[in-house]
Parts: structure tokens; sequence; C-alpha cells
């Protein structure tokens, strides 16, 4: 139980160094959204530029209708005003340029037709490869999160995992205070022993001094009475010769009258024969009871000396468990300090593999995040020469419209020309188109010229509007060229986030294979070999239910546990035995 212990106190210190691959995932997964979310947004802004070119686009074409309603309107005043015969000839002049102007018009229109359907064409591809990106940030958003959860989820578990390797330190801690307290009551119980032992030897001394002593004693006692008994024997022997002699001399006496003096000295010793029968009985009766004071004094001492035995042999029993029990814990100690090393190796083992994994993952995501941002470089300079092309349209455009209202007013004064009463004042009003068209448009050599005297026709300034229309179309076929130029950079966009995708995919299955070897380390053997066993021990045909189980305990790929299904079933098929016209 202390081995399985600590055993799952190692494997939860080993799960607990594997935080910093948990921070390096987060990391990457960091880079990877801001690198997404850049991407997305230099996305975002080519599609916000080729909105606005495409608004730039309607304005002009705008600008251009409401320049064809005017040059209507001049050619209907044209056609309604009452000309004189002297400008008749000018008005045929400008009426046939006024049809060149519309045809040019016209001509323009249906270019600005054909651009307006490209246009369209890119925005109808632009706006699907927008909702396709969309849904791919969509997607992308939702694996994130699901990454996100697959993270707390790992960060909980470690959590976990860390209050679990707290309480195992605290278990072993216990077990470490009850194994020296343990060897305090082991010491204290050696010394108990001990001191009993010396107390009962001390005591064995003693009863074996006080027996000698009590039995010498005895001995003494018991020579003493077989002398006093031997006394009294002779003294009664004496005294029945005295009463015989006495008896004798008295029957003498009474017969023959003799000496009183006999008598007297027999009477006299007679009484010191009774005086030393008592005094000897007395002495028997003290020596009796002093025998029975030893023979009660030895019976106690064997008592003690029996209830010490049984002391010192409970001594000896408590002194051989604590022996033992402390033989055991040494033995459970010596195993768990083997359990230990052996997990210390295997530790540093799993270490060395972890460290080796976290060094190649963490080349490969410098790699990544290198790759990642050299192409993020390189969409900031290609972000940088769109927004350097949105300057310079913008610049062109704002030309485009300062020449539009050029147009606008020289139309007007065209209108005015045209609708004026007098030849001179229609010459007079064209002098000072042609001055004010001289005085927005001309060079500094067109300034010398309108100081000498020299003006520019009318056919001049019809001229000069057909190159800014030429320029126009220039400016349409780069703007188309631009737009087919970013529709490039989206496809590749699109190719850089499918690559993306592929990426992710690939590091959601080294999550997946790195969260399955974790798992795996937690494995119990005993269960796996039971397992196991029952697999190869159970009919063929009744091993499929035990894949589940076979795949959740190793931790096997949605694949391993398909092709585990697939052998096991084919198992099962090849060892059906046809027997007649059934299957067996």
């Amino acid at each position: 139980m202390v081995s399985q212990r600590v055993q799952d106190y190692a494997y939860k210190r080993s799960l607990h160094t594997a935080q910093p691959s948990c921070w390096a995932l987060s990391q990457f997964t960091f880079l990877f959204t801001k690198i997404f979310r850049q991407n997305n947004s230099i996305f975002v802004r080519s599609s916000n530029e080729i909105s606005f070119f495409k608004n730039m686009d309607e304005q002009v074409g705008e600008q251009q209708i409401t320049l064809e309603q005017k040059l209507a309107n001049i050619a209907k005043n044209i056609r309604t005003s009452s000309p004189t015969p002297n400008s008749r000839g000018k008005v045929d002049d400008l009426e046939s340029r006024n049809f060149t102007l519309q045809e040019e018009v016209k001509d323009l229109r249906i270019q600005l037709g054909g651009k307006q359907n490209d246009i369209n064409k890119i925005q109808e591809l632009l706006n699907k490869r927008t909702a396709e990106l969309e849904k791919t940030k969509n997607e992308f958003d939702e694996k994130m999160k699901k990454m996100r959860g697959i993270f707390n989820g790992a960060n909980k578990s470690l959590m976990e995992l860390r209050q679990t390797v707290a309480s195992k330190d605290t278990e072993i801690e216990e077990l470490k205070a009850t194994v020296e307290s343990m060897k305090e009551k082991y010491e204290e119980s050696k010394n108990i022993v001990d001191e009993n032992k010396r107390s009962t030897e001390k005591l064995t001394t003693e009863m074996h001094s006080q027996s000698a002593t009590y039995n010498a004693q005895i001995e003494q006692l018991e020579s003493k009475l077989r002398q006093s008994n031997q006394q009294i024997v002779q003294i009664k022997e004496e005294f029945q010769q005295y009463k015989t002699r006495a008896h004798a001399l008295l029957e003498q006496k009474n017969s023959r009258g003799e000496n009183d003096t006999e008598i007297l000295e027999l009477v006299a010793a007679k009484k010191k024969l009774e005086s030393e029968l008592t005094f000897k009985s007395s002495e028997l009766k003290y020596s009796q009871d002093k025998l029975k004071i030893a023979e009660r004094d030895l019976k106690r001492a064997y008592e003690i000396n029996t209830q010490l035995e049984s002391e010192f042999e409970k001594a000896q029993r408590a002194a051989k468990e604590n022996s033992d029990t402390v033989k055991s814990i040494q033995k459970q100690l010596d195993n768990l300090t083997e359990d230990n090393d052996h997990l210390k190796a295997a530790l540093k083992e799993t270490e060395a593999r972890y460290l080796a994994n976290v060094e190649d993952f963490e080349e490969r995501l410098a790699d990544a995040i290198e790759a990642k941002e050299k192409n993020l470089k390189q969409k900031q300079e290609e972000n940088e020469a769109l927004q350097k092309i949105s300057e310079q349209l913008s610049e062109e455009l704002s030309q485009v419209r300062l020449e539009l209202s050029q147009r606008n007013e020289q139309i007007e004064e065209l209108k005015k020309q045209v609708s004026g009463k007098t030849q001179m004042t229609s010459i007079s009003a064209v002098k000072n188109v042609i001055k004010n068209e001289n005085s927005r448009s001309s060079s500094p050599s067109s300034l010398t010229s309108r100081n000498s005297g020299n003006y520019n026709t009318l056919s001049d300034l019809l001229a000069d509007m057909e190159e800014r229309t030429s320029n126009i179309s220039d400016k349409d076929k780069d703007n188309s060229f631009k737009l087919q130029h970013m529709a490039e950079m989206l496809n590749e966009s699109e190719a850089q986030v499918q690559k993306l995708l592929e990426q992710e995919k690939i590091l959601k299955e080294e999550i997946r294979k790195l969260d399955r070897l974790e798992k795996r380390q937690n494995l119990s053997v005993e269960y796996l070999k039971n397992v196991v066993l029952k697999f190869f021990e159970t009919d063929p045909s009744g091993r499929e239910p035990l894949v589940p189980v076979i795949s959740t305990i190793l931790q096997l790929s949605p694949e391993e546990t398909k092709s585990l299904k697939e052998n096991a079933i084919d198992a099962t098929n090849s060892n059906q035995v046809v027997i007649g016209f059934g299957v067996l």
C-alpha cells in the first residue's frame, strides 16, 4: 500500500513537471491567433481598398454621366437657339465637336460598363472569398474555443493533480512520522525490557540468596527440631524411668519406710525435668512457629518469583512483537527506498524524453513563428505597397475630379457662348474660355505664348479632352490590373490560411498524442495484465466488447481502435469452422 502511494506520488510529480508543455502550447496558440488576426486585418484592409476603388469608379461613372447630360443640354440649346447667319458655321463646328464628344463618351461608357462588369465579377468573387474566409474564421474561432476548453480542462486537471500530490506528500510525511514514533516506541520498549530484565535478574539473585538463607535456616530449625525431639524423647524416657523409679521408691517406702531425703531429691529432679520439658516444649513451639513463618515467606517468595517470571515472559513477548514490527517497518522502508530509486530513475528518463520532446516542439514552434513573421513582414510590405497605390489612386481621383470640374466650367462657358445673342459676344466668350483653359493647364512656355497673344483654339481644347479621356481609360486599365493583383493576393492569403489550418490540425494531433502519452503513464500494469489475459482467454466471438475497454486503458486513437476492432472481428470470422451445412 505504501509502495502504491509512493508510485502515485512519483507519477503526480512527473505530471507536475508537464506544466511547461501546456504553457508552450498556450503561447503558441496565442501567437498563432495573433498571426491569423493580423492576416485577417490585412485582408480587411484589402477589401476596404477594393471597395474604395469601386466607389471611385462609380463616382467617375456618375461624373461621366453628368458630363453626358450637360453635353446633351448643350446640344439641345444649340439646336433650339436661333443662330445668326454669321455664327452658323461656328455652331456647325460645335455640333460636330459635340457629336465627336458624344461618340467618345459612348465608347467610354462601353469601356466603363466592361470595367464595371469586371469589377462586379471581382466583387462577387471577393464576396464569395470573404464569406468563405469568414466561415473559415468562424470555424477557426470554434476550434480555438475548443482548444481553450481543452487547455482549461488540462489546467484544471493539473490543479487537481497538484492537490493530490500535496495530499500524497502529507501522507508520506505522516508515514515518516509514524515510522519515527514506532522507532521511538521500540527504543522505549527495548529500554523497558532491558530494565525489566535487569530487575528480574536482580530479583532472581535476591530470591536465590533468600531461598538459600531460608533453606539453611529451615535445615538448622529442622536439625534443632530433631535435637529437641530427641531431647524430648530422652526426657520422656528419663521421666518414665524417674516415674518408674519414683513409683518403685514409693512402693519401697511404703513397704520399707526408707529415707525422705531420696524422695525429696527425686521430687526436685522431677520438677527440674518438668521445667526442662516445659522449656523444651516452648522452644519446640517457637521453632515450629518460626518454621511456619519461614515456609510462608518461602511460599511468598515463590509466588513473587512466579509473578516476576510471568512479567518477564510478557516483556519478552512484547519485545519480540516490537522487534517484529520494527523489522516489518524497516523492510517496508527498504522497499519504499528501492521503489523510490526506481521511480527516480524512471522519472529522470521521463524527464529526459519530455525535455527532448519540448526542445523538438520549441524548435518547430520557433521555425513556425519565424515563417509566420516572414509572412507577416511580407504582408506588411504588400499592405504598404497597397497603401501607396491607394494614395496614388486618391491623388489621381482628385486630379480627375479637378479635370471634371474644369470640363463642367468649360461646358457652362460654351453654353453661355451658344446662348449669346451676338457673334462678338460669342467670340469674346470663346476667347475667355480659351484664356481660362490656358490659365489652368498651360506650362511656363504657354504663359509666354499667352503673353505674346497666341490663343488655343476650341479644337485644341477638345483634343486635350480626348487625351484626358484616354488617360482615364489607361487609369481604368491600371485599376483593373491592380484589382487582378489584389485578387491574386487574396488567393495567396487563402492558400496561407489553408496552410495554417493544416498546421492547426497537425498541432491538435500532437496535443492529443501528448495527452494520451500522459494518461498512459498513470496506467495500472496489474489491471492491464488482467484485461489482456481476459482478452486472449476469451473466445474470439466475445472479444469485441473488450475492445473499448482496452482502447480506454491504452488511450488508443480512433484509427488504432478501429484497427483493433477489425482485427478482433477478422479473428472471430477466421475461427469459425464449417461443419455440414452450419457454421460452428
